[in-house]
């Protein structure tokens, strides 16, 4: 199809568009001028096997019961996969009545032969139990109008969110300090980031 884009400012701008008939003659062409990865730590089976979504299956649904409840069917019919991921954010203001015991759910998961795997990502709603943290450290984009204050936007569920910054070297250390204690204190194995 026609496809078309306008770019404004007096700002240099660079970029490569590949044009052919099948997406594998693209793949091909990225694959010539940027190269093949030199190596990957992932396992063959995290490519062979699925993951498994809870947003997909659970949508608003999601807790331990019934993550666990979920995960137990798939084993059960013979449907196993590398991961179950959990479609939630541990910063959800609820997460903790939701998930009570997430090394908990960790083991039972890996006993059923999946990894547990959470979603992430910089969004920050006002109702994280750590907003005020983010806001206070100024761990949050600015807003252009009034640098005092974060940025706020409508998240698609109505909740006013921020966004963190991660040019700011601090806001950058505090969320990967976050993730890092999720996988060494509550079982998470990886995490899929939007």
């Amino acid at each position: 199809g026609l496809g078309e884009f306008t770019v404004t400012g007096d700002r240099p701008s660079a970029s490569t568009v590949f044009v052919e008939d099948t997406p594998a003659e693209v793949y091909r062409d990225h694959i010539e001028l940027v190269g093949k990865p030199e190596r990957s730590d992932t396992p063959y089976e995290q490519y062979a096997t699925p993951l498994w979504n809870s947003w997909a299956q659970l949508y608003g649904e999601q807790t331990q019961e019934n993550v666990l409840a979920w995960a137990r069917a798939l084993a059960g019919a013979g449907l196993g996969g590398h991961a179950v991921q959990i479609e939630e954010s541990v910063i959800a203001s609820d997460f903790g009545e939701r998930f009570p015991d997430l090394p908990a759910l960790s083991r039972q998961l890996g006993r059923l032969g999946f990894d547990l795997g959470i979603w992430t990502g910089l969004y920050m709603p006002e109702t994280a139990a750590n907003f005020s943290e983010a806001v206070d450290n100024g761990y949050l984009l600015k807003d252009p109008s009034d640098p005092s204050k974060p940025c706020l936007f409508t998240w698609w569920n109505g909740r006013q969110t921020g966004l963190i910054d991660l040019a700011n070297p601090a806001a950058r250390a505090w969320y990967t300090d976050d993730l890092k204690a999720q996988t060494s204190q509550l079982g998470v194995a990886g995490f899929k980031f939007d």
